[in-house]
């Protein structure tokens, strides 16, 4: 689930994922949103990841 202190937390259209990490900021969770490689099960869209905990949303 964890990679070099990331997680991919959802997967879906740019719209959702945004809405996703929107939604991860009000809680006061750092999330970014970037493209996904398409490791195993083939995922190739966006993707919504956490970094460590709580801290600066940049």
């Amino acid at each position: 689930v964890h990679k070099k202190g990331r997680s991919i937390v959802a997967h879906g259209s740019k719209e959702q994922v945004e809405r996703h990490a929107v939604a991860m900021h009000g809680f006061g969770l750092w999330a970014t949103v970037e493209k996904a490689s398409g490791g195993p099960g083939g995922n190739s869209g966006k993707s919504a990841g956490s970094g460590q905990g709580k801290g600066k949303r940049g």
